[in-house]
């Protein structure tokens, strides 16, 4: 492989349950980072001190603590902390690829080596990312996403495309508006099958999952999702887990952020642009005449 340099940053919050798993994962990987940035969001719990043990055997992970803002900020509280780790970069030069990393999860070991080969292979993709499996009540089942949509609690940028979509948006919208601004300008964005993520928590439930939905809802209207698309989307998503509460807690998040008229954080470009692939979707055409 030509440049493997890459930089991981992980912005937590009260996750002594999990960031151990996830640092043993990333410590595991065939292809170290040059350096892991740990931003720890005003943890009240072992957060700091679990990180801090791991720090002392490894010299390229970095520990940046951030002051406690009195509550849990998801979405613009992660953007917040993601741009505190970058700025932390020792060698801002030099990396080729940057990772935002939630400090749920973990991943096998060739999990950054197998994505830095998909962007040697294909010079147009701009982010990229593994799929994710949920344990819960003993059973594992994926987070659906489209093909085109890598999760956002591993999501692995090129350092161009990142460049060009102005890094992440301050907004709780971010992991939507970042996709979809590298496939306006031109980026692919993809999201690999063989490439496994295992979620300890079930994705948008860090608030409660009715909480989380409403979100995921409000941030789909301020990406500028057609109204038809959202209906399809819930009706299919009725059927799966968590079944009614999905559905309804998105839709319920939407409409509410329709009536108070609240600004998009997309521009009429990109919010075009979604809307033809949202047609092409429904239609069964999207995807057509492209390189696979």
């Amino acid at each position: 492989m030509k440049n493997t340099q890459y930089v991981v940053i992980t912005p937590v919050r009260n996750e002594e349950k999990y960031i151990d798993k996830t640092m043993q994962a990333v410590i595991d990987q065939t292809i170290t980072p040059m350096q892991w940035i740990i931003v720890n969001d005003g943890s009240s719990d072992r957060t700091q001190e679990i990180v801090e043990e791991r720090i002392r055997s490894h010299s390229w992970i970095t520990l940046v603590n951030m002051s406690d803002r009195g509550f849990s900020a998801v979405g613009k509280g992660i953007v917040e902390s993601f741009h505190a780790g970058f700025k932390s970069i020792k060698r801002p030069d030099d990396w080729e690829f940057i990772a935002k990393l939630d400090g749920d999860l973990s991943m096998d070991e060739k999990y950054f080596e197998n994505l830095i080969l998909r962007f040697e292979e294909n010079e147009k993709l701009g982010i990229a990312g593994g799929t994710c499996f949920c344990e819960e009540n003993g059973t594992m089942h994926e987070e659906k996403t489209p093909t085109f949509h890598p999760i956002a609690a591993a999501r692995l940028y090129r350092r161009c495309c990142f460049e060009e979509i102005g890094g992440l948006s301050a907004c709780n919208a971010w992991d939507t508006i970042d996709l979809l601004r590298a496939r306006t300008k031109g980026w692919e964005t993809r999201r690999f099958p063989d490439s496994r993520i295992i979620h300890y928590r079930i994705m948008s439930s860090r608030q409660g999952l009715w909480e989380g939905k409403k979100r995921t809802g409000r941030n789909l209207y301020l990406t500028g999702y057609s109204i038809l698309f959202l209906l399809a989307r819930s009706t299919y998503r009725l059927f799966k887990k968590p079944y009614i509460v999905e559905s309804a807690g998105v839709m319920y998040g939407y409409f509410k952020a329709m009536l108070k008229n609240e600004p998009l954080a997309v521009t009429p470009e990109e919010k075009a642009f979604l809307r033809r692939e949202q047609r092409q979707r429904l239609l069964g055409t999207y995807g057509q005449g492209k390189k696979k």
